[in-house]
């Protein structure tokens, strides 16, 4: 006789012969839809203090066989294939970006490149002081560090810089010292002069989504100098297009964009069209007049519906093309 202290166990009627349409299993984040069928009694049932509705899909151990049962472990075995198979391909993007993070430079072009780079930023923010009094300029430079050292089996040095966390063989490791002293250009040409805004955040060119832009921002490229040094350069072109997921065709078309905003007067939004336009670079800039410069921006500026952008007069558009010629050497 039942112990009327204990309350009865909650069940929920038989609904052996109706089939459920979904049943929600998994974790939060990877949770998915089965089309199951029950095929016993759903109860309610108390797993690691949390209550929740238990629909059974096979039948107790000893009970005869039911198609419905077979069916049932052929979708949650397929779920969980194709959970696997998802995660196996998270896990190699994830593996794939840890790589590139944790690389370094193995070789003088790399090294070097990483030096124009540090130093073209450094004299750039030295060269524009927001102080009423002086600008500064970079007189010496000097780099020294731990590197260690191979030698390839065609005889090429190569060299790497040890991270912090990292044990290397003492038998490998060298000393390098690197001093650079100021030497006066010769030439403006592929050199950004006040006609030009290369500080300019990454933030303004439209085609970057936001998780893009806090990749690059992860990796020290937060202005559109930042990233036309980087991403003109061979060897790092392709890692950039790598992290950042595109194609070749859209990394040309982001470094289009780039390009024209270190032009000042340029934004977002002229960019835009001056690139729907055709002018899509500084040398097809530089190849015009001021009037037909005006006319095709003003002409796909109207068919573009983009009255964000700012008109553009022949004045505005004949210094643009000065600084595009300077740029390119050619004036």
């Amino acid at each position: 006789m039942p112990d009327p202290n204990i309350p009865p166990k909650p069940v929920v009627p038989s609904t052996e012969s109706t089939p459920v349409a979904a049943t929600q299993v998994g974790t939060v984040a990877s949770a998915r839809l089965l089309n199951v069928t029950p095929v016993d009694r759903t109860i309610l049932a108390n797993v690691n203090g949390q209550l929740g509705v238990f629909t059974p899909l096979t039948h107790a151990a000893g009970a005869p066989a039911d198609p419905n049962a077979d069916k049932n472990l052929d979708v949650v075995i397929a779920s969980l294939r194709a959970e696997i198979a998802k995660l196996q391909q998270e896990k190699q993007g994830i593996q794939g970006r840890l790589d590139t993070l944790l690389s370094k430079a193995t070789a003088p072009e790399d090294f070097g490149t990483a030096l124009q780079q540090s130093v073209d930023k450094l004299q750039t923010l030295l060269s524009s002081m927001t102080n009423p009094v002086s600008n500064f300029a970079v007189k010496e430079f000097q780099l020294e560090t731990n590197v260690e050292v191979t030698v390839t089996p065609l005889g090429t040095v190569e060299y790497r810089f040890i991270p912090f966390d990292q044990k290397a063989d003492p038998a490998a490791l060298s000393r390098i010292t690197v001093q650079l002293v100021p030497v006066p250009k010769q030439t403006t040409a592929k050199t950004f002069t006040s006609q030009f805004q290369p500080q300019v955040s990454i933030a303004a060119i439209e085609d970057l989504t936001a998780e893009q832009k806090a990749l690059l921002h992860t990796s020290g490229l937060d202005t559109v100098g930042d990233f036309l040094s980087v991403g003109t350069r061979a060897r790092s072109s392709v890692e950039l297009t790598a992290l950042l997921k595109v194609d070749r065709a859209k990394m040309a078309g982001l470094l289009a964009s780039a390009s024209l905003l270190t032009l000042k007067g340029v934004d977002g939004p002229r960019a835009a069209v001056l690139i729907a336009a055709g002018i899509d670079s500084l040398e097809k800039m530089a190849g015009l007049n001021p009037d037909d410069l005006v006319k095709r921006f003003t002409d796909q500026r109207t068919a573009m519906k983009r009255n964000d952008a700012a008109p553009l007069d022949a004045a505005e558009a004949a210094a643009w093309i000065a600084a595009a010629s300077a740029f390119l050497g050619s004036k």
